[in-house]
C-alpha cells in the first residue's frame, strides 16, 4: 500500500482482530488452536520432513520493553535491540522491542535465504520516516539516517540502524 497511514491502520486492524478472537477463547480453545495451527508440522518433524520444507520460516515479534527509563550505574539506557536465538531452517526473525517511547528492531537472518537483508533495514527505516511524516505532519520529512551500506549488502550481513 502507498499510503503510510493506511499501509498501519491496515496493520492494526489484522492484529486487533486477532488479539480479539484469542482473548475471547479459553485456555483450552488457544491450546487447541495453537495445536491445529502447528499439526501440519508433526508429520514432517516426525519423518524428517521438516528439515527439507518448514512450514514457516520467516518469525515477527514485539516484545514489549520497559516505559521507564532505566540506568545502570548512572548510565542511561538510550537503546535496546533485540536478538533473537538462530533456529536451523529458519530464514528470517524479526523482533521489535519498545524502551520507553522508543523502539529497537532487531533482525536474524539466514545469509543464503535471505541475502539482501541490509535492503530491508534501509526500506524498513524509510518506511517508518513516511509514517512519521504523515502522522505529524508539522515536522519535518526525516531521511533515514544513513546510506546503506554497500559492502554490508552485498555479504548479507545488516547494520543496526
Amino acid at each position: 500500500m502507498a499510503d503510510p497511514v493506511e499501509r498501519l491502520a491496515k496493520i492494526v486492524a489484522s492484529t486487533s482482530a486477532a488479539k480479539k478472537r484469542l482473548k475471547l477463547m479459553s485456555r483450552v480453545e488457544k491450546m487447541a488452536h495453537a495445536a491445529m495451527t502447528l499439526a501440519p508440522m508433526l508429520p514432517g518433524t516426525l519423518t524428517g520432513g521438516s528439515l527439507k520444507r518448514p512450514v514457516f520460516n520467516v518469525v515477527i515479534s514485539n516484545v514489549p520493553g520497559p516505559q521507564e527509563t532505566l540506568y545502570l550505574n548512572g548510565a542511561r539506557l538510550d537503546e535496546a535491540y533485540p536478538v533473537s536465538i538462530p533456529a536451523d531452517y529458519q530464514a528470517l526473525n524479526i523482533t521489535v522491542s519498545s524502551n520507553g517511547e522508543n523502539l529497537g528492531f532487531g533482525f536474524t537472518a539466514c545469509r543464503r535465504s535471505v541475502p539482501g537483508l541490509q535492503r530491508m533495514v534501509d526500506h524498513i527505516e524509510t518506511a517508518l520516516c513516511e509514517l512519521e511524516a504523515a502522522l505529524i505532519p508539522a515536522s519535518p520529512v526525516r531521511k533515514p539516517r544513513r546510506k546503506p551500506a554497500a559492502g554490508a549488502a552485498a555479504r548479507g550481513k545488516a547494520a543496526t540502524p
